[in-house]
């Protein structure tokens, strides 16, 4: 299947223009409607649209991570750290990335860990 680069219509384009203006990265469900004079019905088609196009991640219902910049080829590239940092503040969580995970991240170690634990 060839890569499509995904087409920005108008309401795309006020989308990032409103995000990158207020240099958002999390963008909530009703913030829109005003921001962009859309009603209620378009917003969650408009997220549902961009989220499939990957230009924008869902991190739960409604709660959608943003790119700073509209990423080079259309679709969002991002670090699953930005992706569980963004998550957590979202569900006001407390994390801590440790042993193989951290090491691999700065580069200590080229063995890559597939383990998540939760603190009780």
């Amino acid at each position: 299947m060839k890569n499509k680069k995904a087409e920005l219509g108008p309401l795309e384009v006020q989308f990032f223009a409103y995000t990158q203006m207020r240099k958002k990265t999390l963008v909530r469900t009703g913030e829109l409607t005003g921001a962009l004079g859309i009603n209620p019905k378009q917003e969650p088609e408009l997220f549902s649209r961009m989220a499939r196009a990957g230009l924008i991640i869902r991190l739960k219902r409604g709660v959608y991570l943003v790119p700073p910049r509209l990423p080079p080829g259309g679709r969002f590239g991002v670090d699953e750290y930005l992706i569980l940092e963004k998550f957590m503040e979202v569900l006001k969580g407390r994390y801590q990335i440790s042993g193989p995970s951290a090491l691999n991240y700065y580069g200590f170690s080229d063995q890559i860990p597939n383990r998540l634990t939760r603190a009780a």
